[in-house]
């Protein structure tokens, strides 16, 4: 009790233009209109009126648009929310659990990147928040900050710094030969030419060292996942035996998780894959 209500009075002094009034709260979409979403609905608003101030509810279609619940109306639908957000002054989206996957919430958080909006997620289980870091037990609901770190700007900074230095670092003293091994030959999936190769492309913007499979678009469903990569999840696992479903789950899962020890780690993997290769069986 105590705890909380300290850390409630820290957030609103170091988060003032995030809460219009410590007796309204900040104003909130709750998307979702099953059961579920509607008990949450309750006890946020019971509870948690001076975090939370509930607005509007986002449906899954435009069926209910208009209608209220437990006194809160429906202002529109998922595909129609990044026009709400800023009309209502939205800062706060809280996604029921079971109304969404996540690949359609990573779409939301696409399509409404201008707009200074934390989103949260309703854990299904207490199971799932356990060593989360983002993590908001201030209210009485359990809430989980959404993984989206590839679209993050500080994240994608620190990747072209990462793909400019290893690329540099690679053209220097390689450069005379860059123009040689343009030439078509036939190549070997983990190879130094073809490394060098794309290193020009890396250094320009076009690609990335760590990505997705040349030819695989970098939107899914509205969802961002990156440019091509000379190496990446997807391709450590062979893409050519994935089906397409498995490729746009390791491709999220890589949107959601990034960072550059992420990356450092994927080349380092890509590494040791070519060299046990080239070597052979024993």
């Amino acid at each position: 009790g105590v705890l909380i209500t300290a850390r409630r009075a820290v957030e609103t002094i170091l988060l003032p233009q995030r809460r219009t009034s410590v007796i309204t709260g900040r104003p909130t979409l709750l998307v979702g209109l099953n059961e579920q979403a509607l008990s949450i609905l309750d006890r946020l608003r019971q509870f948690d009126s001076s975090i939370y101030r509930i607005v509007g509810i986002i449906d899954v279609t435009n069926r209910h648009l208009g209608e209220k619940f437990h006194g809160v109306p429906v202002v529109g639908s998922v595909e129609n929310i990044a026009k709400v957000i800023p009309e209502r002054g939205i800062t706060d989206v809280i996604f029921a659990p079971d109304v969404l996957a996540y690949a359609d919430i990573l779409s939301i958080i696409t399509r409404t990147k201008g707009h200074p909006v934390q989103y949260r997620v309703v854990p299904k289980s207490m199971e799932f928040i356990v060593g989360k870091s983002g993590v908001d037990q201030l209210s009485s609901v359990p809430l989980i900050d959404v993984d989206y770190n590839l679209l993050r700007l500080r994240n994608r900074a620190a990747k072209r710094a990462l793909d400019m230095a290893v690329a540099l670092a690679g053209l220097i003293p390689f450069a005379p030969f860059v123009f040689l091994l343009s030439a078509p030959r036939p190549e070997l999936r983990c190879s130094f030419r073809r490394f060098l190769r794309a290193l020009p492309a890396v250094l320009s913007g076009r690609m990335s060292l760590v990505g997705l499979p040349e030819g695989m678009s970098a939107l899914r469903s509205g969802v961002y996942l990156g440019k091509p990569g000379i190496t990446g999840l997807i391709q450590l696992r062979h893409p050519d035996e994935l089906h397409e479903e498995e490729r746009i789950k390791l491709a999220i899962q890589y949107a959601r998780n990034h960072s550059v020890f992420l990356d450092v780690e994927i080349l380092i993997r890509s590494l040791l894959i070519c060299l046990a290769g080239s070597r052979g069986p024993a």
